[in-house]
């Protein structure tokens, strides 16, 4: 990348997809191919910024010992005196050379803003990437349960949008506020969810929510821009919600009661795939890891298996500005949904949450989610069962093994699999507070 790809524009590492980095930071190490170094002293002297310490010698006998002898030549050129208290840095040509791998003390001397302030939020990775018109942040939840963020991003004058990453849906939120310091986006990510937070529009007018609340406690609510300067927002429970607005005024909204979710993690019919020594069907009590079954065709069963059951959806699930959402819980590893013969696609990440509003009816309604799981348990299986499994002396229809050569010994825990659960079904409602 360093040697084909990277240059320096106006004092910026980029790369031709748009992405700038203020500093690159060597690795620790005391080595660097003369190549390698060339490229980075000649970036230095376009204006690049470098943090590092000068590598001594080649990792490679390439051209040995001339290659030593020039990478050391290269290194003195670079690190050619060093950092005071008044300049902590080495200036090389238009660039600069930190020795001192302390970022914070680097970021002051070069008077670099962070590009998003996240204050102490936890369990967040992001990366920022420019193109000619917008500037594109992937904001990600490394945490399993949700994660309330108020980042602030170093944009001005422009109006925020959430790109959904799994559907590619585009949303004008409202849930922002433009200051000096740069545009406060509210998010509330769901357990290992991500989202791009694109910024591409001009100067907006448009008033926002700078907080809200529902019963008096501090929330962040999706809300959305709509057309004629309205804001509407979709709420998943009941209570008083109050929304302070970005020209001072405040506005109340009143949700009242929800239907009543529905469970659905009982009295399931699963279908197996036949010739993978798993019973043509079974019936769940219960939802379970098919690791969990005392059928050993089912415990290491890796496949396709078709999940089916008929729900009765109430009346009071359909009305003007309520969406009807299934909760699919814990799937391990991919579920295909299909609602009365509408297939409404493939989910393989959390949040494992989907709208089924245009799928369902009132009464009755039958449901079928295919799950897939990957082949490890069912190698570990066969290579502790060879022939037959435990309580038959039925020959195995189907063997994974086809090499000795897996990296496996059949002692392995087995990884969880199937529709764990629990599934559900449960209402939104839209609402418009301006």
């Amino acid at each position: 990348v360093i040697m084909e790809r990277l240059d320096v524009k106006k004092g910026k590492f980029v790369l031709p997809n748009g992405i700038k980095y203020s500093v690159l930071v060597l690795p620790g190490l005391d080595n660097m191919r003369p190549e390698l170094l060339a490229k980075i002293k000649t970036l230095i002297e376009k204006g690049g910024v470098v943090m590092g310490e000068a590598p001594k010698m080649s990792p490679s006998l390439q051209n040995y010992p001339n290659a030593d002898e020039e990478v050391k030549k290269l290194a003195a050129a670079i690190w050619h005196s060093q950092p005071t208290k008044s300049q902590p840095y080495i200036k090389v040509g238009k660039g600069k050379v930190f020795t001192e791998r302390d970022l914070t003390r680097a970021f002051a001397a070069l008077n670099i803003q962070p590009d998003i302030n996240l204050d102490n939020a936890s369990n967040i990775l992001w990366i920022h990437r420019e193109t000619k018109d917008m500037d594109i942040y992937f904001v990600s939840n490394q945490a399993e349960t949700y994660n309330a963020i108020s980042p602030v991003f170093r944009i001005y004058n422009r109006q925020p949008e959430l790109w959904n990453s799994l559907d590619g849906s585009i949303q004008e939120t409202a849930n922002f506020e433009i200051s000096r310091a740069g545009t406060m986006v509210n998010l509330n990510l769901k357990p290992l969810e991500s989202v791009f937070v694109v910024f591409r529009k001009g100067d907006s007018k448009q008033v926002s929510v700078v907080s809200a609340s529902i019963n008096g406690e501090p929330a962040i609510t999706q809300t959305k821009l709509e057309k004629g300067d309205k804001i509407s927002f979709v709420a998943e429970k009941e209570g008083s919600y109050r929304f302070t607005l970005s020209d001072g005024k405040t506005k109340n909204v009143k949700v009242n009661s929800f239907a009543k979710p529905i469970d659905l993690s009982a009295n399931w019919v699963v279908n197996f795939s036949p010739g993978r020594d798993a019973p043509e069907y079974l019936h769940l009590e219960k939802l379970i890891s098919w690791t969990d079954s005392p059928i050993y065709g089912v415990k290491y069963y890796s496949g396709s298996a078709v999940y089916k059951k008929d729900f009765s959806l109430p009346a009071s699930y359909i009305g003007e500005n309520i969406r009807v959402m299934m909760d699919l819980g814990d799937v391990q590893n991919i579920a295909d949904v299909t609602i009365n013969g509408s297939y409404l696609g493939n989910f393989w990440t959390f949040p494992m949450q989907l709208d089924i509003t245009n799928a369902v009816k009132t009464g009755s309604n039958q449901l079928e989610i295919k799950i897939t799981n990957n082949w490890r348990n069912r190698v570990v299986g066969d290579i502790k069962y060879r022939d037959t499994f435990p309580g038959t002396s039925t020959k195995k229809e189907f063997n994974t093994i086809i090499t000795t050569n897996v990296g496996l010994t059949g002692d392995e825990e087995l990884m969880q699999s199937g529709l764990i659960g629990p599934v559900r079904i449960y209402q939104t409602i839209g609402y418009t507070i301006k």
